[in-house]
């Protein structure tokens, strides 16, 4: 299989896991946690733009299937925002410092989606959803963007092991 073809096939299969992670409808801290460690496990097997690809999918279906309401969809664009905030800022720091990769993508997630939430959704929803939108998009994101990090950082050195593996045995 040509090189190109292999990414395509990773890509593909990558965005499959995620998209069969975020249809479980798991509980919103397991879900985000596996969703954001995904996105990472993306970044650092394929790479960054690939990774921004599959962060801007997992909104998108997430209202198209009802996991998302309705009344949430302006909020989609944030979502997206953030998802790249978080891929691209652990994207080009990972291989100086993964740890610190993580605590920055995290920071970097959290910070969209607050200012978002602050200056810009407050004045386009009502009271009572821009309170469920000030929790779930908050504090919340930044656990979960934390937690994806951990989970990332204990499964990208076997697949990359594998994947080096993998790149050997065709040579």
């Amino acid at each position: 299989m040509n090189q190109g073809t292999q990414k395509i096939t990773r890509i593909g299969i990558l965005l499959a896991l995620t998209l069969a992670i975020q249809l479980m409808t798991l509980p919103q801290l397991i879900t985000g946690t596996a969703i954001n460690a995904m996105l990472l496990i993306s970044a650092s097997t394929v790479g960054v733009v690939p990774a921004m690809m599959i962060g801007c999918i997992t909104p998108i279906v997430a209202l198209m299937v009802g996991i998302m309401k309705t009344p949430m969809a302006p909020v989609i664009p944030f979502i997206i925002g953030a998802n790249a905030a978080l891929v691209l800022v652990y994207g080009y720091i990972q291989n100086r410092n993964k740890y610190m990769a993580i605590i920055l993508a995290a920071a970097g997630k959290f910070l969209v989606l607050w200012a978002a939430v602050k200056w810009i959704l407050i004045s386009m929803l009502p009271g009572p959803l821009w309170e469920k939108v000030a929790i779930t998009f908050g504090i919340t994101q930044l656990f979960t963007a934390l937690g994806g990090g951990v989970i990332a950082l204990a499964v990208v050195p076997f697949l990359h092991n594998y994947l080096n593996k993998e790149n050997q045995m065709k040579l």
